[in-house]
């Protein structure tokens, strides 16, 4: 037997109550999810940033390194 239009809106609005989301303001709920959403793509964006920093001072050390290794290699001995 299917469930009826009014037994599935109790159940929805019952599990979005366990779980904290305030159906009785439905545009409040929706700023609400538009705001996570904004602050979850500013995260990751941040987080991207972050990781290419990291690679650019990664490559930058090892070029660095390298252009020390080769100067001493050239010159026969260390780098002042």
């Amino acid at each position: 037997m299917p469930a009826s239009e009014d037994d599935i809106r109790t159940i929805v609005r019952a599990t979005l109550t366990e779980i904290g989301v305030d159906h009785s303001d439905p545009l409040e709920t929706q700023a609400d999810f538009a705001w996570l959403r904004k602050s979850r793509r500013g995260s990751e964006e941040a987080a991207r940033w972050i990781r290419r920093t990291a690679v650019v001072a990664f490559v930058g050390a090892v070029i660095y390194w390298g252009w020390r290794a080769f100067v001493a290699a050239i010159t026969g001995g260390p780098v002042q």
